[in-house]
């Protein structure tokens, strides 16, 4: 006869009230066996032999007590009976066990640390996940990810921007959640830039992604990208645009390049803010507008930039308490 999940519930309920005879023990253990085969007793309850000489161990101590009986004088025939009854109850507590293991929702099963990753202005970090995949964080970034990924998915959260080469596992997708969007992938590269207070850009190397956005089921917007495609999300208005772009563009940064193309003044600074450690003021805000067209800079020292930046626009700058720096000017 087999035993199916809702039969097994009925009898550990008549076992437990004691109502169990004979042949329904006997379910319960061979339910127990063919279970054991299927799972890997080191990962879910620990060494099977020591659980059932834990378990037996103390069934002994009880009968023992009950009867007055010594310990030493277990093996003799007056607890025979008894030790076959303790078998067949440690056969069943460990199915019993291995059931209600199985059944545990994978968030709750054996809730491991997280791990918290942050880079500072100025400063980048190469972080190797316990699945083999590879970040490249960005300065002025933080990233959270479980010590040991569960079974079903892989999830980090991340604000500021992240390179990602995921390791491809087509049962456990990778997830990775900003503020705004949701991105998720089997195996692929792809950046993600989710400053606060600035528009979200994930931009796509290799492979598949996929990008949602919206916390209600109604107002969900979802788009598939392939290698070239960008998505730009705007927290503010709450659209999402997909383009086609110069992946290098996005991607130059991880090597060490910053690559300034049709960009406001105004941001490139910000840029410059997370990997110099510095802080830009304007001291007229009409040059905050002023575009640079076109630069491309790699391990260049920040005022070598600036100078450059001052061959396109009309400006000045002074240093103020060494990492404040104040920008003057009239017109782009």
């Amino acid at each position: 006869m087999a035993i199916n999940k809702k039969h097994f519930e009925e009898l550990l309920k008549k076992y437990e009230a004691g109502h169990c005879n004979e042949n329904e023990k006997q379910l319960l253990i061979a339910f127990f066996e063919a279970y054991q085969k299927k799972q890997n007793w080191q990962k879910e309850l620990g060494d099977k032999k020591a659980l059932e000489s834990e378990l037996l161990g103390k069934i002994n101590s009880r009968i023992a007590h009950k009867e007055h009986v010594p310990l030493p004088y277990a093996g003799k025939s007056i607890l025979k009976p008894f030790l076959r009854i303790a078998a067949v109850i440690v056969s069943i507590l460990i199915a019993f066990a291995v059931y209600k293991y199985s059944n545990i929702p994978n968030d709750k099963k054996g809730q491991l640390a997280t791990i918290q990753k942050v880079t500072q202005k100025g400063q980048k970090s190469t972080i190797i996940l316990s699945d083999g995949t590879q970040i490249r964080l960005n300065s002025d970034s933080k990233i959270i990810f479980p010590e040991k990924f569960g079974r079903e998915k892989r999830e980090v959260l991340l604000e500021g921007e992240a390179f990602f080469d995921v390791s491809r596992d087509e049962k456990r997708p990778f997830i990775i959640k900003t503020k705004d969007l949701t991105t998720t992938v089997l195996g692929t590269s792809f950046n993600v830039k989710a400053f606060p207070q600035e528009i979200t850009q994930v931009t796509v190397a290799t492979g598949k992604v996929q990008v949602t956005s919206g916390k209600n089921q109604s107002a969900v917007k979802s788009n598939l990208l392939v290698p070239g495609e960008q998505i730009n999300y705007d927290p503010s208005s709450g659209q999402m645009h997909k383009n086609e772009v110069n992946i290098e563009r996005f991607l130059a940064w991880k090597d060490g390049i910053l690559n300034f193309e049709e960009i406001k003044l105004y941001e490139a600074t910000k840029i410059l803010e997370r990997w110099y450690g510095v802080t830009f003021t304007f001291d007229n805000d009409a040059m905050r507008n002023c575009k640079i067209v076109k630069g491309t800079y790699k391990n260049e020292n920040l005022f070598n930039i600036l100078k450059s930046f001052q061959y396109f626009l009309e400006f000045d700058y002074k240093v103020v308490n060494r990492n404040q720096i104040i920008i003057f000017g009239n017109k782009c």
